[in-house]
């Protein structure tokens, strides 16, 4: 390894615009969808405010969608992130996460112990999400 100086010659800040749909099919209607970024190199950080005005309708895993930058696809660039507030969601009773692996302008949120079953991790679903469901978090990947 050489300790040579480098030059720091690529950096942006900006926003985005998150989305909230379901992998079966659907979306929710949002009255809050706020996403800040900081890209340096590689390393993408982003923040996330979404408050949900109506659930929707569709079925499936939750997905909070728009990413400024795809998520890298190289073995071990998983998206890994965490909420700092999470309400008017229901049957949650554990730690939520944001979470992708492999390339996509989308991320995941899963619960880390989920009510009622043997799973160490299970995907928040629509199932989980009401109106005026409240999602503040962030967020770190790189890309390829």
């Amino acid at each position: 390894t050489n300790d040579t100086s480098e030059v720091l010659d690529d950096y942006e800040e900006g926003t985005w615009t998150p989305t909230l749909s379901y992998s079966g099919s659907g979306s929710a209607t949002l009255s809050e969808a706020l996403g800040f970024y900081v890209k340096i190199g590689r390393k993408v950080h982003v923040l996330i405010t979404i408050t949900v005005s109506a659930q929707g309708s569709g079925s499936g895993n939750v997905k909070i969608g728009g990413l400024p930058y795809t998520t890298g696809s190289t073995t071990g660039f998983r998206l890994n992130g965490n909420l700092t507030y999470l309400a008017g969601f229901t049957n949650i009773n554990s730690q939520v996460n944001f979470y992708r692996a492999g390339a996509s302008t989308h991320m995941e949120l899963l619960m880390m112990n989920s009510i009622g079953s043997t799973d160490a991790i299970t995907n928040v679903t629509r199932d989980n999400v009401t109106n005026n469901a409240t999602i503040r978090g962030h967020a770190t990947y790189y890309v390829d």
